[in-house]
């Protein structure tokens, strides 16, 4: 960013807050300067409707003033000022590092003894599958879908057809680098709509879907020439260069007329990014474990008895964490929710109160000397506090409660 804009952001955040400053104290001056508090001003309505002065409680400006004191000490502290990074040297980018660094010392080592699996061992170990399960919630549904049986574009992963190869080393390649399958426009080298529509034929006839007229099979020659070097001669394919098997019923992109014609006119280009920065090596281990075995039969995960000793207590160790983590996520929301719709009702309870109420012969009832600064401060506090108090025990109650008392019938 340039430097211009950096000061322009600085100096705008400055001076709007300096000038709001400005703005609550000459407007804590105006008014009579001459009447006490709960005078007559002098201004009548309809003959008999008198304004009073009663000007703003000193604690509720005091408030105006303490915010603005502690958004400059936060500026100070924090980045917010253009490129000045804060006294403390926070970065929410630093923060995320240093989050990801303590996962993973805590965790790599979880990990670490699933990856150390043979392959075969991994694909079928139950809780190798529910580590890979967890993993591909995260990083895979969007596209392959939940059952990993993909979409249009989107590869199936639940059936025999690997067009990068079902090999350990295949698989972790794919996901640590990523894939990018490229089908080139052959258009203008098949001459016209008349040689498009052959090779369509032709190509669908590789699967069986229909007969090559002898129109169509006269192409075989140009489909060798054009398509070979990556289908193969016989369209088998070529999993060293993500070209996909044609002969069997596994489609990416579908397999009628119009969709095969628009991959042969205008091409394709299949992307799948890279995930070796998000998973590094052993979770993406475990991951292509669980991605095999997504194709395998339902009886591929073995009952054969392993010594699970340390790998429940270590999962048992993440869901733990995994379940703390969500409930003080859940308890900060609930705190912040309680504080603030409290602070609301106390607002709406203190107009409403001091509207029926005046705090000077509420302080003669209780024997007191009070003003009304004091009192409309002493109420709202309490009003804040009682709500707090009562949201606070409701929002437990409700937490807490067995799930048959929260159900609807």
């Amino acid at each position: 960013m340039p430097a211009f804009w950096h000061i322009y952001i600085a100096a705008g955040t400055l001076v709007t807050i300096l000038w709001c400053g400005w703005l609550i104290a000459w407007s804590s001056k105006q008014g009579p300067r001459d009447k006490g508090d709960g005078e007559l001003v002098g201004h009548v309505w309809d003959g008999d409707l008198a304004e009073r002065n009663k000007p703003m409680p000193k604690w509720w400006l005091y408030l105006f003033f303490l915010t603005i004191f502690w958004g400059l000490g936060y500026l100070l502290a924090f980045p917010g000022l253009g490129s000045y990074p804060g006294m403390l040297g926070w970065s929410s980018s630093a923060q995320y590092r240093g989050e990801v660094a303590a996962a993973a010392a805590r965790y790599e080592p979880i990990y670490a003894e699933f990856a150390a699996m043979e392959w075969n061992q991994r694909v079928r170990h139950p809780k190798a599958q529910q580590l890979g399960a967890s993993l591909y919630a995260s990083y895979c549904t969007t596209c392959h879908g939940s059952d990993g049986r993909g979409a249009k574009g989107f590869p199936n992963l639940a059936d025999d057809a690997w067009s990068w190869g079902d090999s350990e080393q295949q698989i972790v390649t794919s996901i640590l680098h990523g894939r990018n399958a490229i089908m080139p426009v052959l258009t203008p080298a098949l001459g016209g709509d008349e040689g498009i529509a052959n090779m369509v034929t032709y190509v669908r006839s590789l699967s069986g879907l229909v007969e090559a007229d002898a129109a169509a099979a006269a192409v075989q020659p140009m489909f060798v020439a054009l398509c070979s070097a990556c289908h193969g001669v016989q369209g088998r394919g070529n999993p060293a260069l993500g070209a996909p098997n044609l002969s069997d019923d596994a489609w990416l992109y579908g397999s009628s007329v119009e969709t095969v014609k628009a991959s042969i006119v205008n091409g394709r280009n299949g992307v799948m990014p890279a995930h070796g920065e998000l998973l590094g090596e052993n979770r993406t281990k475990i991951l292509a474990a669980y991605v095999r075995s997504l194709s395998l039969d339902g009886d591929a995960v073995s009952d054969r008895p392993y010594d699970t000793t340390n790998e429940s207590a270590n999962l048992s160790m993440m869901a733990k964490d995994y379940r703390g983590a969500r409930q003080w996520s859940r308890n900060r929301q609930a705190i912040a929710i309680v504080v603030w719709i409290s602070f609301l009702s106390a607002a709406v309870a203190t107009m409403l109160f001091f509207a029926a109420f005046d705090p000077v012969e509420l302080g003669g009832l209780l024997d007191t000397d009070l003003n009304r600064d004091g009192g409309y401060a002493a109420g709202f506090f309490f009003f804040w506090l009682l709500s707090a108090a009562c949201s606070g025990v409701t929002a437990w109650l409700v937490r807490t409660a067995p799930a048959r008392h929260r159900a609807v019938d």
